[in-house]
């Protein structure tokens, strides 16, 4: 008998010390549940971290609105599997998710080169890839650590539901299989093209690829992309506000028909920028 007081007594005071021992707040959350490829993975923090690292990788973190915010972005062909996402905070103390990232789900369709191009498939690939070269040179810079924006991202036309083509197509192109890391909307030529956040425009250009093309910085390594514009509005260094009028829906470039193409790029990551703006808020 005495023998099991002792041990109620034990089992008693270990309880109570326990009980008596606060759990690590929670300072990390992060959307979406369950990630697939094109996704970008938006993690809230209510404390600045002092490291926050994604599968051992460095993530930069900057303030937003009540708190803090980070961005994971997932390219289309991203690896699929689970990776720890951890965040140590200045008390020492460690936050930790394991996060599945799953495979998207991509269409494939038959894309012949336009006739106007007079080009083989291989050439077309070759004049994509030199083309993309200057762009990834633009948006892969050391991000400015300054947000310009202070509110979610929106959409760029009056009407946004005419999807053309989705993010992450899969274009069959002769023997050349070429990747669509944008979204396309269909509309009229002369429609008016908004800016999706406020930011600074980084570049406003024409060439042969995409034709008129009008690039936003929106800071941190956030940057948005609008393609094939029949005209543009804006100039480098101009400061343009959510909304703001960036030029014109067109055909310019390699382009087929009028259309915008929409890209949106996080630390030079393409992902799907519809996903982006319902995603973060």
């Amino acid at each position: 008998m005495k023998k099991l007081l002792v041990l109620l007594m034990l089992f008693a005071t270990a309880t109570t010390a326990l009980a008596a021992t606060p759990l690590p707040a929670v300072r990390l959350t992060s959307t979406p549940f369950n990630p697939r490829q094109g996704d970008t993975i938006v993690v809230r923090l209510t404390q600045k971290p002092t490291l926050l690292t994604w599968n051992s990788q460095t993530v930069n973190v900057f303030p937003y609105q009540d708190g803090f915010r980070a961005l994971i972005p997932l390219a289309a062909t991203a690896k699929t599997g689970t990776f720890p996402l951890v965040a140590t905070f200045p008390d020492g103390v460690l936050n930790s998710q394991s996060i599945s990232v799953f495979a998207g789900t991509f269409p494939v369709v038959i894309l012949p080169v336009p006739a106007k191009l007079n080009q083989t498939p291989a050439q077309l690939v070759t004049n994509l890839a030199s083309t993309n070269k200057g762009i990834n040179a633009t948006v892969t810079t050391k991000p400015v650590e300054k947000l310009y924006f202070t509110e979610g991202f929106g959409l760029p036309l009056y009407n946004n539901r005419n999807i053309g083509s989705v993010f992450g197509e899969i274009r069959k192109t002769g023997d050349e299989e070429i990747r669509h890391l944008g979204t396309d909307f269909t509309a009229k030529t002369g429609t008016p093209v908004a800016a999706i956040n406020a930011g600074v425009v980084s570049k406003s250009y024409l060439d042969t690829t995409y034709g008129n093309t009008v690039i936003v910085d929106h800071g941190y390594g956030i940057f948005t992309l609008y393609m094939h514009l029949s005209e543009r509005k804006v100039k480098e260094g101009d400061v343009v506000k959510k909304g703001a009028p960036l030029g014109l829906v067109g055909q310019t470039g390699y382009a087929s028909g009028p259309h915008l193409h929409l890209s949106l790029k996080i630390n030079g990551t393409s992902v799907d920028p519809l996903r982006f703006a319902q995603l973060f808020k």
